[in-house]
């Protein structure tokens, strides 16, 4: 056990080696790129604390901000309608099985007793 009144000095040859990774990170997608996955994605508010979301289709951020954007530069971009926190997360729809593909965008297709304000996110 380390004596605590005795500053720890830290050296390099202590420090564990970085490894590199195993693939190196692919490109950044762009819009155009993202579209062919999914015509839509959520957009998650960069603040752990809030916890907003929202869907927006990803033809509105092509128009908006061009085909050829970064998936970076929408993260960048977007600000919470909730808590104003600029910088955000993208994820892209939930796989809902062979019959349906990726989840539908939310609000268009309402199940018989669902009920639809239930299905609306507010946020990003």
């Amino acid at each position: 056990m380390r004596n605590p009144s005795h500053p720890r000095i830290d050296r390099e040859d202590d420090a564990p080696a970085k490894r590199a990774p195993i693939h190196p990170p692919g490109p950044v997608p762009t819009l155009r790129d993202m579209h062919s996955v999914a015509p839509w994605v959520w957009v998650m508010c960069g603040d752990h604390r809030c916890n907003a979301q929202r869907p927006v289709l990803i033809v509105h951020l092509m128009i908006a901000l061009g085909i050829n954007t970064s998936a970076d530069t929408v993260r960048a971009k977007a600000v919470c309608r909730t808590c104003g926190h600029k910088g955000g997360r993208l994820q892209t729809p939930s796989y809902m099985g062979s019959h349906v593909g990726l989840a539908p965008f939310p609000g268009q297709v309402c199940p018989k007793g669902s009920n639809r304000q239930a299905s609306q996110q507010r946020g990003v």
